[in-house]
C-alpha cells in the first residue's frame, strides 16, 4: 500500500485494521460506503429527488485519511497535480 502516491505507515495500518486485512468488503463498493465516500441518490419509486448524498452512518475516520491521502497525493505528484 505504501508504494500508492500519498499513502504512508499510518493510513496503511489504518487501512489494515478497518479492513481486517481486507477480508472485510467483497467489493469497493462496499469498502466506499464504509468509508463515506460513495454517493447514493435519494429516489422514491422511478422519481430521483434532491442531490446525492453519503450515508452519515460511515466511518469518518476512514473518510479523513482517504482525504488527507488525496491532498498529499496531489501535492507531490505533478502528474495528478496537473490532472486536479
Amino acid at each position: 500500500m505504501k508504494s500508492v502516491v500519498g499513502i504512508g505507515m499510518i493510513t496503511a495500518v489504518a487501512f489494515l485494521i478497518f479492513t481486517q486485512n481486507f477480508t472485510a468488503f467483497n467489493t469497493g463498493r462496499q469498502f466506499a460506503c464504509y468509508a463515506g465516500v460513495a454517493p447514493f441518490e435519494h429516489s422514491s419509486g422511478s422519481s430521483i429527488r434532491g442531490k446525492t448524498k453519503v450515508s452519515p452512518l460511515a466511518n469518518r475516520k476512514m473518510k479523513a485519511l482517504l482525504s488527507n491521502c488525496a491532498s498529499a497525493a496531489i501535492q507531490n505528484d505533478p502528474e495528478l497535480k496537473l490532472y486536479y
